[in-house]
């Protein structure tokens, strides 16, 4: 059974040679390179596309994505791996993937939700907490909010900024 991994999601057309500009979740991901298939995903449909080259600038093209108005169409995709396809963990990494369902504590130990997904504004990566509460709240990603994360047992340790799990 394969488990496909999100990498990012395509911004924008780029050039007129069917380049598009890619918004890695993590930005030092060295999973993309020239050979590797991946899976564009919009509007619920996968395509698997063939990576043709991937500049120094972060431009990706895809074989069979000949021109600007090919690449149009995948502005807004998702892209996702076959996990098999990536590179080795190291002891303290982990996929984004592999935290949801975590359970979120505050330094004091009390539980405030569970991380549903993850998203991004354009500048970090958001947890998606589902609080105790009932609500969603979008907690950035950052060594000033997020402590700890043990992926292996699912527990984060946030300290969050006066109300930001608020409503």
């Amino acid at each position: 059974m394969s488990q496909l991994v999100e990498l990012g999601f395509i911004t924008r057309a780029f050039g007129i040679k069917g380049g598009v500009e890619l918004k890695l979740f993590s930005p030092h991901s060295e999973a993309i390179k020239a050979g590797v298939s991946l899976i564009v995903r919009k509007n619920d449909i996968d395509q698997e596309l063939k990576v043709q080259q991937l500049s120094p600038q972060g431009h990706l093209y895809f074989l069979g994505i000949e021109n600007r108005t090919e690449a149009e169409k995948l502005r807004g995709s998702l892209v996702l791996i076959e996990r098999s396809a990536l590179p080795p963990l190291a002891d303290d990494e982990f996929y984004l993937r592999d935290i949801i369902g975590a359970s979120v504590q505050l330094i004091d130990g009390s539980k405030i939700g569970e991380v549903v997904d993850f998203s991004t504004n354009n500048a970090q990566t958001l947890l998606e907490i589902k609080t105790v509460a009932g609500h969603i709240a979008s907690v950035p990603l950052v060594k000033a909010i997020v402590k700890d994360i043990d992926a292996k047992n699912k527990v984060i340790i946030i300290d969050p900024p006066t109300g930001l799990l608020d409503t």
